[in-house]
């Protein structure tokens, strides 16, 4: 009996055992289990590194840089971050926010024009000087030397430099450098974080948490998902944080910083609506006796342009026609005079001209020089051949010789061509700032090398352009110049069917009387606003015409009158009809 207890007792031991391992079996597999539904289901916390964040959304660009953003946009920008200023390369600068930082290529230094002084920061240097030669010492460095990434020579300029003189705002951060540019403010939503929360880099609990959110912290709300909210913090942190924990949105505009604009020069208005003519003069003798006999006596002109200097050299000097009988006369007639100064020698080596200080300075001073001796009373800038390498060398002889102009009481007025995409450069708002008066040459929509016939101005065209340059330029300084003559097309058909176009530039009444002598009428084209005639003249040459003529010019009359600009003008005395002036006169209050 005892034998059998011993024997049960051995069993229930095994029994015992064997639950026991059952037992930890099912506790391994259940700690297994809950482990991993924990991993599953618990929210990480792991940080991504802030270079790694940051870099995802740049190429090149090393984590000693800054990273740039624009409107909130990351941008490929190299800016610098020394001694705790931030430096925006000129070239960004003069394109986006202001282009009167001019550099001055002989001393590398950077040149700010105001209405009444320019202002030079050398570059790695502490000092400011002003034209009068004063000097300021500063406590920063306002310009740094640099290279850009393909490692050009760059000028760096201090942001807070170029923010007095530029309507945008920004923000730096460090760890790692950021830089947030802003531009436009436009209303945008935002929320509050109701708790202390991690904003991850993707919309997930097992993302990543790129930034620690702050109970009360504003974000703004970029997209409300299923159970996520994409967020942009102050910062500059973008990603996703929980819904449960975002507040009520609200709308809300970010004021840009208090910016006040550059006070522009005074400028010399004549008081009355310009009505303007350029005047062809071929040589010096040409005189006011002369001027008496080919005016009009119909002719109510307030201003008279000739031209009477071109570019001869790279210096600043220029050949002549000026005669003072001729400014005497005028201005017994009730005209001024505006001396028309061209650059079609195209031996005259521009770049160097415009982008040497010395040679702008002599210019300018020969300019003057001739408006003491023949005493006119403005300047007319007929710089047709600009190239874009020149352009902002150009500039800055245009704001120094405003300010020449204005200490010699003289009207400054540039003629540029309708605004086109391909002129861009010529910059007609940075013009209209320093200028009196901005003139359009509303003509040679087709010119002597066209490809194809076509009308000198038709009234599209110009209508296209007298908007385009109000919208960059105040209307009271504008004028629309109209053409005086009309262009005499032929089509020529060669064997092979291909066909050569020619054409001659001639007067209204001339091309009047051409039409007439081979018996083409003419009839009026609404497309274009101008008369049209067509004949063939041989069995492989056709002839065709858009006329300018008084009708014409009353069609562009009208578009003065729309636009409320400050006058009109007429490109050449001599080759208009006698009664263009009769319509001037009746259309130009």
């Amino acid at each position: 009996m005892a034998k059998k207890k011993k024997r049960l007792n051995r069993r229930g031991k095994q029994v015992l055992s064997l639950l026991f391992t059952i037992l930890v079996i099912i506790l391994l597999i259940g700690g297994y289990v809950g482990i991993r539904l924990f991993e599953k289901y618990s929210p990480t916390k792991e940080h991504m590194d802030t270079e790694e964040y940051f870099a995802d959304f740049f190429e090149d660009v090393s984590s000693d840089q800054v990273y740039v953003y624009l409107n909130d946009e990351p941008i490929g920008l190299k800016v610098l971050s020394l001694d705790g200023h931030v430096y925006l390369p000129r070239e960004y600068v003069v394109e986006n926010f202001n282009c009167r930082f001019y550099r001055d290529l002989a001393s590398n230094s950077i040149q700010y024009t105001l209405a009444d002084d320019i202002l030079t920061y050398q570059t790695d240097g502490t000092t400011c000087t002003s034209l009068n030669g004063a000097t300021t010492e500063l406590s920063y460095i306002p310009v740094h030397s640099g290279t850009d990434f393909e490692g050009v020579s760059e000028l760096y300029i201090d942001i807070d430099l170029v923010q007095e003189h530029a309507d945008f705002d920004y923000r730096f951060y460090e760890n790692p450098n950021r830089l947030f540019l802003y531009t436009n403010y436009e209303e945008k939503t935002y929320a509050k974080l109701t708790k202390n929360t991690a904003i991850r880099y993707r919309g997930g609990i097992k993302s990543p948490v790129i930034y620690d959110g702050s109970k009360g912290e504003e974000v703004e709300v970029l997209a409300d998902l299923e159970d996520w909210v994409e967020v942009r913090t102050a910062d500059g942190f973008f990603g996703y944080v929980s819904s449960k924990h975002v507040g009520d949105r609200y709308q809300e505009t970010h004021e840009s910083h208090e910016f006040v604009e550059d006070q522009a020069p005074s400028y010399i208005s004549l008081g009355t609506k310009v009505n303007l003519v350029f005047q062809s003069i071929g040589g010096s003798a040409y005189n006011g006796e002369m001027l008496e006999e080919d005016l009009p006596s119909n002719a109510k002109v307030n201003v008279i342009s000739p031209t009477w200097f071109s570019l001869s050299d790279s210096k600043g000097n220029f050949t002549s026609f000026a005669n003072k009988d001729y400014v005497n006369t005028a201005h017994k007639m009730g005209l001024q005079v505006w001396a028309l100064i061209d650059d079609f020698d195209s031996s005259v080596d521009k770049f160097t001209l415009f982008s040497v200080a010395e040679n702008r300075a002599n210019l300018i001073d020969n300019l003057m020089s001739s408006a003491t001796a023949y005493g006119f009373d403005g300047i007319n800038l007929d710089f047709e051949h600009i190239q874009v390498a020149e352009a902002e060398h150009y500039l800055q002889f245009i704001r120094e010789l405003s300010m020449a102009c204005e200490e010699h009481n003289l009207v400054l007025s540039i003629d540029n061509y309708t605004p086109q995409p391909y002129n861009e450069y010529y910059n007609r708002y940075e013009q209209g700032f320093w200028i009196d008066y901005s003139i359009i040459m509303g003509y040679d929509e087709y010119y002597a090398g066209s490809e194809t016939a076509g009308p000198v101005a038709s009234i599209g065209y110009v209508e296209e352009g007298i908007k385009n340059t109000v919208a960059v330029v105040d209307p009271a300084k504008v004028i629309n110049a109209m053409p005086f003559y009309t262009r005499v097309w032929r089509e020529t058909k060669a064997s092979d069917g291909s066909i050569t176009v020619s054409s001659k530039a001639v007067a209204m009444d001339d091309a009047a009387d051409f039409l007439n002598r081979n018996g083409c009428p003419i009839a009026w084209d609404e497309s274009t606003g101008m008369y049209y005639g067509s004949f063939e003249e041989s069995s492989n040459v056709t002839v065709k015409v858009w006329l300018e003529n008084e009708g014409t010019i009353e069609a562009k009359m009208k578009l003065y009158q729309q636009y409320g600009i400050a006058g009109v003008g007429g490109w050449r005395l001599g080759l208009e009809n006698t009664a263009t002036w009769g319509v001037i006169n009746r259309m130009l209050p």
